[in-house]
């Protein structure tokens, strides 16, 4: 009878356990956006790039996953991109803060974006940046960019942010070359 009863224990104390970590997960927090995206009003993850185009990706800040609006309305945000991963497969070749908001710093080293008036709404642009790949390999390559501090409320209040990660499908457009035979590269050298 012992054994039934510490087995029946024991699958009780596994079923509570998963019963609390299955309401644990529920709970997980979501927290505003900060970084880049393909568009300037939405998050955007992805963008596909040919060549040697120069491409716009955004600083935006919005509001957590799954809501429409910004819960808050700002004052300061402290953000920065991050190199491109894979060696910096982009370059930055232009930048253009919103000129409806006030910006202090560089975009690699943070910048701090404030307005006189509250920033809020679905989404806020922050800055757009005009970019170039240096890279000549096809594949995916990374644009991160993210809170450098804590954002602030109009009422001064701190607020933790995530970031945003925007993939670049980089597609080479360069034609093969045509073939030569070995012969034909001798006759270079006669």
């Amino acid at each position: 009878m012992n054994s039934t009863l510490a087995t029946r224990r024991t699958v009780l104390i596994a079923a509570l356990a998963l019963l609390v970590a299955s309401a644990a997960s529920a709970q997980f927090i979501q927290f505003p956006r900060i970084g880049v995206s393909a568009a300037p009003d939405r998050y955007e993850p992805s963008i596909d790039v040919h060549g040697d185009e120069i491409f716009e990706m955004y600083i935006v800040a919005l509001p957590p996953d799954g809501e429409p609006l910004l819960q808050h309305d700002y004052g300061t945000f402290h953000w920065w991109l991050l190199e491109a991963c894979c060696g910096g497969a982009a370059e930055l070749i232009d930048q253009e803060f919103n000129p409806e908001l006030e910006h202090e710093g560089s975009v690699y080293a943070g910048v701090i974006t404030s307005s006189e008036e509250c920033m809020d709404g679905e989404a806020v642009l922050l800055c757009t940046l005009r970019l170039q790949m240096v890279v000549d390999e096809p594949g995916q390559y990374f644009v991160m960019g993210g809170p450098m501090a804590l954002s602030q409320t109009c009422d001064g209040e701190d607020v933790v942010m995530t970031d945003l990660v925007t993939s670049v499908n980089y597609i080479n457009d360069a034609t093969p070359v045509e073939q030569t035979s070995l012969t034909e590269v001798k006759a270079l050298f006669e």
